[in-house]
């Protein structure tokens, strides 16, 4: 299981739907939740980028329903 603060470090609350599922291996694998760190250095600076957002669970969660649509786009 994520530790939320790990993930709080980036500005990610864990309000409604946590940030940590939608970043982690079920979601859009930005999160290695073994290592408590982001996945690599390309999902490091994304995590990076979302969390200068005004509200970075929010631009995190746009992220992931905008992945999610390109899928089901491409399916």
């Amino acid at each position: 299981m994520t530790r939320p603060s790990r993930l709080a470090r980036y500005g990610f609350a864990d309000n409604g739907v946590r940030a940590a599922d939608l970043a982690g291996p079920n979601g859009l694998r930005l999160w290695d939740t073994e290592a408590q760190a982001p996945a690599g250095a390309d999902a490091a600076e994304l995590l990076t980028s979302l969390s200068r957002a005004a509200d970075p669970t929010l631009a995190l969660r746009q992220l992931h329903r905008l992945v999610e649509a390109a899928g089901r786009a491409a399916a």
